[in-house]
């Protein structure tokens, strides 16, 4: 019994061991994809959409896929499923990271297969990291949209409105993910709502614009009449 008791407690040890391994990894692939986030909002500032050879946020990509390597050996086992909450947040900041700056280079959505991921991922990791990439799209507006013309502001608004749409036709999923993803979409929900509002703004700044102009072209043609006269 006592032996038997001693290996028990073993595979506990190692299991938890093992978890606190991955959850390190995890947030160190968080903060190198926070650092990336950082910079393409330094760089779009002055830049947009970035040029497809970027490459400033080299260094913080070679971070993240030698991170990932060590992840891939921690889960190379049959239980590997055991572990997925403990890797997911940095594997969805990860995704949230990717995804912003092939949004800034393309204004399109990357595809979960695309080679610049260089990883496998499961579906509900990327659906997640693409609902908080949407905030970061949201901040970029917010910060540089007065900027844009009226119709690229509402393409954006039209690109997060149909990602919003798609992420919501998910089904079969867990009691907990469903509630992980009905978080998501509250903040999602949020970003578009704000993005919305910059396209209020300029519809109003635009009307006023426009009823200023076309006030002064009435006084200025009744000051003409009265010259005339």
């Amino acid at each position: 019994m006592e032996v038997e008791f001693q290996q028990f407690q073993r595979v506990l040890q190692e299991q938890q061991d093992k978890r606190e391994r991955i959850i390190r990894i995890s947030r160190e692939i968080t903060i190198q994809s926070k650092r990336m986030i950082f910079l393409l909002h330094q760089a779009s500032s002055t830049e947009f959409p970035l040029p497809l050879e970027f490459d400033k946020t080299k260094q913080h990509k070679q971070n993240i896929q030698k991170q990932l390597g060590l992840l891939k050996q921690e889960l190379d086992t049959p239980d590997a499923e055991r572990y997925a909450a403990s890797c997911s947040p940095g594997i969805q900041e990860f995704v949230e990271a990717y995804a912003f700056e092939y949004w800034l280079q393309r204004q399109s959505l990357i595809h979960p297969k695309d080679p610049k991921f260089q990883t496998d991922l499961q579906s509900f990791d990327y659906v997640l990291g693409l609902c908080d990439m949407t905030g970061e799209i949201m901040r970029f507006l917010i910060t540089h949209g007065s900027k844009f013309a009226m119709e690229d502001v509402l393409s954006h608004v039209q690109f997060l409105r149909e990602l919003n749409l798609e992420c919501t036709k998910l089904k079969n999923l867990s009691r907990r993910s469903q509630n992980e993803l009905k978080q998501k979409f509250g903040v999602m929900d949020s970003s578009i709502s704000k993005v919305e509002s910059i396209c209020y703004s300029k519809i109003l700044r635009m009307s006023d614009q426009t009823s200023v102009k076309r006030d002064t072209e009435n006084l200025a043609s009744k000051q003409k009449k009265l010259r005339i006269h």
